[in-house]
């Protein structure tokens, strides 16, 4: 280490190992003591203060210096100044004498305060200044418990007034930043869609704010400012008395009394235990039960209605696209949000059972998944062929499984210690199978494959891993119905077997089946036909090899051993049923780069098209695995005369294979 005092010579100091003295082998004075005399070059002693600096000793401890920075007497001051100025009377060394204890026994040099007396805002008599009359004779200007007293809540007072000036100024912004979100939301909505390719020329914004409230008030905003002040006609009866009660800077809106919709000790709460420590043990502690029976809380469909959030997927056509009854309740999804400090989300209130839940996955399967494949949607104007974009169905979907999935976790449904049932595994497993059938039906469009893909993947990797704790369960409870205290008007969710609306056509051009009498219904897992089955409509041989397949490349296949070999002791009938074994035969032809094997699996009828999507990912792969092979192969020569063989493969069988 370095020292640094008055000297300008830099000092180094003797390094402590094992705390002896390098000179002696004794043990060393301290940590911070003087244990050498360095010198100059010219034998000059030097004085310095610092870490491992090395000073003649002196009476008091400390950093190497007598006093702390050398406000003792004849000391020297690191700063440069003598402590023992003009001006100091001599009865200030009488103190100075009288605290050398106090000093000596500080490692910093100071004297050693109690923690009742550091207090922020008083200081202790000896610290105040002095003032001196005339006559020599010193008085305190404050020295009464009275006056530090008053002077505290003075202090506290300008604390309180700060803080509510503060508070009134964040209220004024939050205002404003209201005011200029509908602002620049009723200009892209007014504006023509001539206009939109010159304002692309135009500079930016001022503001990155101002620039993200339009693109937000762009993309969620409806089409028009008519069909913006139509979204309130769109509410429910008894929702659109409640409009306009609530202030824009209010967050939560009041469900049953309580604003906050949270019980707290000053609202009077009492849970009939009056001992903490029972309050607070976790073994009695029970989980959450939603209480929510729409599929978006009344809470925040009126908040998103008041800040203009209702995206275009959820505006209801009553008449058109959705019957006549229909409001703006039963088409409008809950978004996804995080817990923050003002905001949490395990409020009964706002949590969806998991009846709803299920009822949610059935109606974006039958109303909303197949929008982008339905023809004109007028909700959609301003684009150009009247089509809702792929991407926006994509991203809306998204958005709203990886809500159901939270709502889920916030009723403790993990499995083993936790809750576990049929429902849970249902909702999983299909919002397992819509982000593989993403994986490769939008594996067209560049900006999916350069920005969504791995996101889709790390979605549906969290969800196999959720339905794996469900398959896991050591009470089996992942094929157990649970009987609904009410009477649904739903089978598993589903309300139709059918896609409503317009049957849709595929991006090639075919049209889809969407018939109520065809095959493929009967053979349906989900459904008043699933309800039959003695699985209940769950599916884990199936989503245990989509498992493999979506783990094939992690730590260079290991996974996949471990996890087959566990699932072969633990759950053999699951191991050895034919879509488990599929899988690990796809595997096994990635590992051994059989590439006409893999090719060969692909392309049967027999394998099912969700375990192709994925094994779509792996194409790439494979074809540059057989063009190796096929150029170390075919174009071999013979070792005595050089003259090549193999060397021709038909360009057909290429294309072909």
């Amino acid at each position: 280490p370095l020292s640094f005092g008055s000297s300008s010579t830099v000092v180094a100091s003797v390094p402590l190992s094992g705390f002896t003295s390098p000179s002696t082998g004794g043990a060393a004075a301290g940590l911070f003591s003087p244990s050498l005399t360095p010198t100059h070059a010219d034998g000059e002693s030097s004085k310095s203060i610092g870490f491992g600096s090395s000073v003649t000793p002196s009476e008091s401890s400390g950093f190497g210096s007598s006093t702390p920075f050398g406000s003792g007497v004849g000391s020297m001051s690191p700063f440069g100044n003598n402590a023992n100025q003009p001006g100091y009377e001599d009865n200030e060394n009488e103190n100075n004498s009288q605290n050398e204890a106090n000093w000596s026994s500080s490692p910093f040099g100071g004297p050693r305060i109690p923690r009742k007396e550091k207090t922020p805002t008083a200081k202790s008599e000896s610290d105040q200044p002095e003032v001196r009359d005339g006559l020599g004779s010193s008085t305190s200007t404050r020295n009464s418990a009275d006056a530090k007293g008053e002077d505290q809540l003075a202090l506290l007072r300008a604390k309180l007034q700060e803080k509510k000036k503060r508070l009134t100024q964040l209220k004024q912004k939050d205002n404003a930043t209201l005011d200029k979100g509908t602002e620049a939301k009723a200009k892209v909505s007014a504006a023509p869609l001539s206009s939109s390719s010159s304002s692309s020329n135009s500079p930016p914004a001022n503001s990155n704010n101002e620039d993200l409230a339009a693109k937000n008030a762009l993309r969620f905003a409806p089409s028009n400012s008519q069909q913006e002040q139509a979204l309130t006609k769109l509410l429910p009866d008894d929702l659109k008395a409640r409009v306009g009660q609530q202030s824009q800077t209010t967050e939560r809106i009041p469900l049953s009394g309580n604003n906050s919709g949270e019980s707290s000790a000053g609202d009077g709460f009492d849970d009939g235990d009056d001992d903490d420590l029972n309050i607070r043990n976790l073994s009695s502690a029970k989980s959450l039960i939603g209480t929510c029976k729409n599929m978006c809380p009344d809470e925040e469909l009126l908040r998103r209605e008041r800040e203009g959030d209702i995206q275009l997927l959820e505006i209801t056509d009553p008449g058109g696209l959705h019957p006549e009854h229909w409001t703006l309740r039963d088409t409008a999804v809950k978004r996804f949000r995080r817990s923050a400090a003002d905001f949490k989300l395990d409020i009964p209130e706002l949590v969806r059972p998991p009846e709803v839940l299920e009822r949610v996955c059935g109606y974006l399967e039958e109303w909303v998944m197949e929008r982008d494949r339905q023809g004109p949607d007028y909700r959609f104007a301003q684009q150009p062929s009247i089509v809702p974009p792929p991407l926006d169905v994509y991203q809306f979907i998204w958005d709203r499984t990886r809500m159901i999935r939270k709502d889920f976790i916030l009723q403790n449904y993990i499995g083993n210690g936790g809750k576990c049932d049929a429902r849970a595994v249902r909702c999983h497993e299909r919002i397992a199978r819509w982000h593989a059938m993403c994986e490769h039906q939008l594996s067209h469009i560049p900006d999916f494959v350069q920005h969504q893909s791995q996101q889709n993947i790390a979605e549906l990797g969290q969800t196999m891993k959720t339905l794996n704790l469900y398959y896991d369960d050591a009470l089996g409870r992942s094929t157990l119905e649970v009987a609904s205290e009410e009477k649904l008007d739903h089978n598993q969710g589903c309300s139709s077997d059918i896609v409503m609306g317009k049957s849709p056509i595929d991006f090639d051009g075919s049209a889809l089946s969407n018939a109520t009498d065809g095959d493929d219904v009967s053979k349906r897992l989900i459904g008043k036909h699933g309800m039959k089955s003695p699985t209940r409509g769950t599916a884990e041989p199936e989503m245990r090899g989509l498992y493999i397949l979506l783990t094939m490349n992690n730590e260079g296949g290991m996974e996949v051993l471990k996890y087959s070999g566990r699932l072969c002791v633990q759950r053999p009938d699951v191991f050895y049923s034919r879509p488990v074994q599929l899988a690990l035969s796809v595997f096994q032809s990635k590992k051994e780069h059989n590439y006409a094997r893999f090719f060969k699996i692909l392309r049967s009828p027999a394998t099912p098209y969700l375990y192709a999507c994925i094994m779509f990912k792996y194409v790439e792969h494979m074809r540059k695995d057989a063009l190796m092979i096929m150029s170390k192969t075919y174009g071999a020569k013979h070792k005595t005369t050089g003259e090549p063989f193999f060397d021709s493969y038909p360009l057909e069988n290429l294309v072909e294979l």
